[in-house]
C-alpha cells in the first residue's frame, strides 16, 4: 500500500513541481507490478519508507519499527480515502444528472445546487454515528441504495417526457380543455411553500393559458419520527383528492383546483396566508373545520359537504393517494417538489416567471 499511497501523493505534487516526476515514474512502475500481483523490483517502497525513517533512526532508533507500522497504516487509510472519494464523486455526479442535486438522501443539502424546492428526504445515519453505534452495515446499505437509485434514474434525465403519460384518469384541468394546447402535469405537496410560489408564478406568467394543466398531489414523507414533512398536508390532500371531478356550484372550477387555489393564494381572517396557517397554526381539528368551511363558501349544500367529507375519509381516496406516491417515486422519480412535466422535459423545483 505504501507505493500506492506514494503514487497518489506524487500525482498531486508533480502538478506543481517537475522534480517529483522522476519519482512518479518509479511509483508508477511499482504500482503496475503490484496490480499484476508481481513483486516490486524497483525497491521503491523501501526507498520511500527509508527516507521517512531516516530521521527517526538518528534520533529515536527504538521507534523505527512502530513508525514503520504507522506508515503502512497511514498508506492504507490514504488509499481507502481516495477510493471512497472517487465513489462519492461518482454518486454525486449521478445524482446531479438524475435529480439535479448531489445528495440523494437530502436534496436540499447540496451546496452545488441553488434550486428552490421541498426535498423528498430519506432518513440515513451518518458514518461516524454508524461506527459509534456499531451499525456500519446500515450506513453502507443506505449509501449503496442511494448510489443505485441515482445510477438507475440518471438516464431518465435525457428522455422525452410527455405529461399525458402521468396524468391520472380522474384528473381535472385548471381551465376548460383546449385541443390547441399541450399537456402539463404538476406534482405538488399542499404544505410546500415552493409549490405555492410556483403556482403563483405560473398564474402570473399565463402558464395555465398555454397548457392543459393537471396536477398530482404528493405528500412528502417526514423524517426523524415525523409521519409527514408538513403538519396538515395529508388531511388537505385527502380533501383535494375527494374533490376530483366535483364541479364547484356556479363556477368553472373543479373542486380540487378550487382548494389548491384558495390554499395557495388566500388569507384567513387574521391576515395569515392559508398555507402558512395550515402548516404552523391549525391543529388537525381546526384544519378540517377550515376545509369544511371552504366547501360551504364554495356553495355546496350540507348534504354535499357530508358526501365530500365521507369520500375524503374513504379507502378509495387513500388508495388514490398511495397510487400518486408510487407513481412519483417509481415512474417520475423526482427528489424535488414541485416537479412539472411540460414541453417534453421534467422540470424540478421552483418555476420562475
Amino acid at each position: 500500500m505504501v507505493c500506492v499511497a506514494a503514487f497518489i501523493f506524487l500525482c498531486i505534487v508533480s502538478i506543481f513541481s517537475a522534480r517529483y516526476r522522476v519519482h512518479l515514474k518509479k511509483a508508477w512502475e511499482c504500482l503496475t507490478k503490484r496490480v499484476r500481483l508481481q513483486k516490486c523490483e524497483t525497491g521503491f517502497k523501501d526507498d520511500v519508507k527509508n527516507s521517512l525513517l531516516a530521521k527517526v533512526v538518528m534520533w529515536r532508533p527504538g521507534l523505527v519499527k512502530p513508525v514503520g507500522v504507522m506508515i503502512e497504516i497511514a498508506a492504507v487509510l490514504l488509499v481507502v480515502m481516495v477510493v471512497w472519494s472517487l465513489f462519492e464523486v461518482a454518486k454525486g455526479s449521478a445524482a446531479l444528472v438524475a435529480f439535479g442535486t448531489c445528495t440523494v438522501a437530502r436534496p436540499d443539502a447540496c451546496a452545488l445546487d441553488s434550486t428552490e424546492m421541498c426535498g423528498i428526504e430519506t432518513e440515513r445515519i451518518g458514518f461516524f454515528y454508524s461506527l459509534w453505534t456499531l451499525q456500519p452495515h446500515v450506513f453502507m446499505r443506505g449509501w449503496f441504495e442511494d448510489f443505485g437509485e441515482a445510477f438507475r434514474a440518471a438516464p431518465m434525465r435525457f428522455r422525452n417526457w410527455d405529461a399525458i403519460n402521468y396524468i391520472p384518469g380522474n384528473a381535472s384541468f385548471y381551465r376548460p380543455f383546449d385541443w390547441g394546447n399541450e399537456f402539463a402535469l404538476i406534482v405538488l405537496d399542499p404544505g410546500c411553500r415552493v409549490c405555492r410560489d410556483s403556482y403563483l408564478n405560473k398564474l402570473e406568467s399565463g402558464f395555465f393559458d398555454r397548457y392543459n394543466t393537471a396536477f398530482v398531489v404528493y405528500v412528502i414523507p417526514g423524517v426523524q419520527g415525523e409521519e409527514f414533512m408538513f403538519r396538515n398536508s395529508q388531511l388537505i390532500a385527502r380533501y383535494i383528492e375527494a374533490g376530483r371531478g366535483v364541479v364547484v356550484p356556479g363556477d368553472e372550477y373543479i373542486l380540487d383546483w378550487a382548494i389548491v387555489s384558495r390554499l395557495f393564494s388566500g388569507f384567513d381572517e387574521y391576515g395569515r396566508q392559508y398555507q402558512d396557517a395550515f402548516n404552523s397554526s391549525y391543529s388537525a381539528e381546526e384544519a378540517e373545520a377550515r376545509l369544511q368551511s371552504w366547501l360551504v363558501e364554495f356553495g355546496f349544500s350540507e348534504e354535499e359537504v357530508e358526501e365530500i367529507v365521507a369520500r375524503a375519509n374513504s379507502g378509495e381516496v387513500k388508495a388514490a393517494l398511495e397510487t400518486n406516491q408510487s407513481m412519483v417515486d417509481h415512474q417520475i422519480r423526482t427528489r424535488m417538489i414541485p416537479t412539472s412535466i411540460y414541453g417534453g422535459r421534467r422540470h424540478m423545483g421552483l418555476f420562475r416567471k
